[in-house]
């Protein structure tokens, strides 16, 4: 009700356990007067699960993953974990730093993607409880997947009311290097209802704070250029039901496919087309704040379960992917993922910023498509992001409801 959405974070009481599952470490924080909870693994400091209460305060798991925590071990479509050392693409899987090019493992298209082959979200952290949470670290050593210098990462969950808050901090020793975490979780807000996830996200609203996005070139790089949104398909400053979006940008790509190879082939464009793996996977430039400062990346609700999730940052850019290379993944409770079943709300610094990105427009650097890089002597490094879920029932709804009783 009103009162459980308005709810002060320092009210409520968060409880954490912890239990064993096929030999991984996994941890519970679950909150009564939220009726919100979150297991959290080891392995890669992943979202397992999270419950959360639709309108009539009944509760379902609204993220993507595994069955068994053991599967998070090769994880290929990254449920719910944390990429690093560098997530989303780096240009040609290469780049230079301080006069010395450091190659990168290649494992994605001609880039690396996500920190390589074993990124953090292979890597087993240790954990620790702490009040209303639990704080995950790791050690990545000098030359881990190729990137320079010891680096020392933590990763902490806490769970206060209706709002999971995750900070990523880290320090380096030795050399400095570039760094960008970010948490990789598949949202689909009308939840695995019953035990199975069947919706596609086209019902969801999605508003993002952002007049800008970064475009990209056939790699997926940015090509350095900041993109108004204003009257194209990447336009997301009002809240906007996602199916038509999706359902354009599938029209856009054919027309423009068949003005590329001539309308005689319209069809097999058609049918190459459609079905495939087209969405959105796209860096949004979010408002700048010098220094960084927590503010709202983006709002997604479920008008059937009433379900809303905003997402607030510090992060200069948000990467919004609609899972357009899910494909008959086994899932939870014997669900099966295929494309648009979720989306996430990656935020981060902007994809392959490590590299300079020929050519880096001046707009591009302002707005934070400068280089993640820490020093051993430097400031540390620090990303913030709060999850808060809500309900939107409406007055109407509410009378409606009172009506039907």
């Amino acid at each position: 009700g009103e009162e459980n959405r308005n709810m002060a974070a320092s009210d409520s009481k968060t409880s954490v356990t912890k239990s064993i599952v096929e030999d991984v470490e996994l941890w519970n924080l679950s909150c009564v007067e939220s009726n919100v909870s979150v297991v959290l693994s080891t392995i890669g400091a992943t979202i397992q699960s999270l419950h959360v209460p639709d309108r009539d305060n009944i509760t379902s798991d609204i993220v993507l993953g595994f069955e068994n925590p053991q599967t998070y071990q090769e994880n290929e479509p990254y449920f719910g974990c944390i990429v690093g050392r560098v997530a989303n693409r780096i240009q040609g899987a290469s780049f230079q730093l301080n006069n010395e090019q450091y190659p990168l493992a290649v494992n994605n298209g001609p880039n690396c993607l996500h920190g390589g082959i074993k990124g953090f979200n292979k890597q087993i952290w240790k954990a620790n409880e702490i009040s209303n949470g639990v704080e995950f670290s790791m050690v990545s050593p000098d030359g881990d997947e190729g990137f320079p210098g010891t680096l020392n990462v933590t990763a902490t969950y806490l769970l206060k009311g209706n709002r999971l808050e995750l900070y990523m901090d880290a320090n380096v020793e030795g050399k400095s290097t570039p760094i960008n975490l970010a948490q990789h979780s598949y949202f689909n807000l009308s939840g695995h209802n019953g035990t199975k996830l069947v919706e596609t996200v086209h019902d969801h609203k999605v508003q993002i704070h952002a007049n800008a996005y970064t475009p990209v070139d056939q790699d997926m790089i940015p090509t350095g250029e900041c993109k108004d949104v204003k009257d194209s398909v990447m336009d997301f400053r009002d809240a906007t039901l996602l199916g038509p979006r999706l359902q354009q940008m599938e029209d856009e790509a054919v027309e423009d496919a068949v003005l590329k190879n001539g309308k005689a082939n319209k069809e097999d464009i058609e049918n190459e087309i459609r079905g495939g793996p087209i969405g959105f996977d796209h860096n949004y430039v979010l408002h700048v704040c010098q220094p960084p400062c927590m503010r709202v990346a983006a709002v997604v609700s479920h008008a059937e379960s009433g379900r809303t999730l905003t997402v607030e940052t510090d992060a200069p850019g948000v990467q919004f992917y609609t899972a357009n290379y899910l494909d008959k993944v086994n899932g939870k409770g014997g669900s099966v993922y295929h494309r648009h079943n979720a989306f996430c709300l990656e935020t981060q610094h902007f994809p392959s910023s490590v590299c300079e990105v020929s050519p880096v427009t001046a707009e591009f650097k302002k707005v934070g498509g400068a280089s993640p890089i820490i020093s051993p002597d430097g400031p540390p490094y620090r990303h913030s992001i709060h999850y808060t879920f809500g309900q939107d029932a409406t007055n109407e709804e509410l009378k409606r409801r009172k009506t039907n009783n």
